[in-house]
């Protein structure tokens, strides 16, 4: 039965939850704030997953947690997933890695875990959802990757991935939701070998920086006209934390100068490239530049190409294109709530722009091209920090945080951890509702690197 106090109005399409669109819009946001004082998901956040993700009188696992209860908003509560017979209506499962001493003993858990999934997969009702909770960790000091080996397997075994839910803790730091959904019974595939843990024996002093930086978005008229900014004083506080003074700034997407901007305002030096010579005029206009400042370099061009004629800097900061979504016709609202997207509705016809690439592999290639390019100019024991949102191709939600981790690793840059940007002013819709999870993005991912 529903209840009066619930907010708005109840549709009986809905087959996930007892929610109506107002409660359920409220509880799809890829920011969730917890009360938790321990870095671990109270029952408050339990029963809003399982409220969110069942109905009433159906059948939640969960898995490592320290629950006594037999039954959480009038759903049975199991605690092992051991009889095949067992069909749950969800799951949960706490983080697989809280045990490991070592790189070798997470491997051994992620695999257990993994494949207790794969193989007794009749354990979950098709069209139903599974939930991992784990910590950013690292161990022999290396950063694990976690969600990259979470999502592949999944992805290659029937499983739709719906998204990454960043749980905010009273103190400030950060946990992780991981949501699937069961789409395909048959298909098995073994786990791929190649995307489990290996120690780097990389060691570097790391340097402090804290897990939320709250979004400042202020777009001033020049920043509109670019279809997709950034806010300098939110990279003004990374600058800050990864440079010194006079040292050198380097984004190889400048835009219209927002990395510029923000090294003005921190007294240090700044190199931009862009593609497209449009960008790079408001650029000068914007940070209030001439073209032969000694300082502050503003250059048209491929960064693929023209990074090999640069002198080597101390710091990248940078928001690449983030595929071809801006190619989609559907309109934007900027964080501040001020107007639609204004200006050109994507980067450019260039067949070498990030924003052009027709499949997701070809992204990716020549993302990691560039920054191999970018690690070879950055100065040694320096940082690179990438400015981006997981985002849907094809309308399938993927994990691009584990993916572009798993991309710059390769090229020999240490993972060094994650900053969630929240933007707490950003429009959100009811996209799924009534009949499917779809996540309301409200944050960006700032993902931290080193070259040792």
């Amino acid at each position: 039965m529903i209840m009066k106090k619930q907010k708005g109005k109840y549709d009986s399409r809905n087959k996930l939850n007892n929610l109506t669109g107002s409660e359920w819009l409220t509880n799809s946001t890829s920011v969730w704030l917890s009360d938790s004082i321990n870095n671990f998901l109270s029952k408050k956040d339990i029963k809003k997953l399982v409220k969110l993700f069942t109905k009433e009188k159906t059948k939640v696992g969960l898995i490592g947690f320290n629950l006594k209860q037999a039954s959480i908003a009038n759903r049975k509560i199991e605690k092992k997933l051991i009889k095949k017979t067992d069909h749950f209506d969800y799951i949960i499962i706490n983080n697989p890695f809280l045990k490991a001493k070592n790189i070798e003993e997470a491997n051994e858990l992620i695999i257990t875990t993994l494949n207790k999934i794969i193989k007794d997969k009749i354990i979950l009702k098709k069209n139903k959802y599974i939930t991992f909770f784990i910590h950013e960790q690292t161990l022999e000091g290396k950063n694990l990757n976690i969600s990259n080996i979470i999502f592949h397997t999944l992805n290659d075994n029937g499983f739709r991935f719906k998204g990454r839910v960043n749980i905010v803790f009273s103190n400030n730091s950060l946990g992780f939701l991981l949501h699937f959904k069961l789409i395909e019974k048959e298909k098995i595939s073994p786990i791929n070998n190649n995307l489990l843990f290996v120690k780097n024996n990389i060691t570097f002093n790391r340097i402090p920086h804290p897990s939320v930086i709250r979004s400042s978005v202020k777009t001033d008229t020049i920043g509109k006209l670019h279809p997709a900014p950034f806010s300098p004083s939110d990279i003004q506080k990374l600058i800050q934390i990864f440079t010194k003074e006079g040292e050198t700034v380097f984004d190889p997407f400048v835009g219209v100068g927002s990395t510029t901007i923000a090294s003005l305002n921190s007294n240090r030096k700044s190199i931009g490239i862009d593609l497209n010579k449009d960008y790079i005029k408001l650029a000068f206009k914007r940070a209030e530049i001439k073209k032969n400042d000694k300082n502050h370099k503003l250059i048209v061009g491929d960064s693929l190409k023209t990074i090999k004629d640069l002198n080597t800097f101390n710091y990248c900061v940078t928001s690449p294109p983030y595929h071809n979504i801006l190619k989609n016709k559907g309109a934007g609202i900027r964080h501040d709530n001020s107007q639609f997207r204004q200006g050109v509705d994507y980067y450019s016809e260039e067949t070498r722009d990030l924003g052009n690439q027709a499949t997701l592999d070809e992204y990716r290639k020549l993302n990691q091209n560039i920054m191999k390019e970018t690690y070879k100019k950055l100065s040694k024991k320096s940082y690179t920090s990438i400015v981006i949102s997981d985002f849907t191709v094809d309308r399938v939600e993927q994990d691009i945080v584990g993916l572009l981790i798993s991309d710059l690793e390769k090229i020999g840059f240490a993972y060094s951890g994650l900053i969630v940007l929240t933007q707490n002013n950003k429009a959100i819709f009811p996209f799924g509702y009534p009949y499917d999870y779809v996540i309301n993005h409200v944050n960006q991912y700032i993902i931290n690197f080193y070259k040792h």
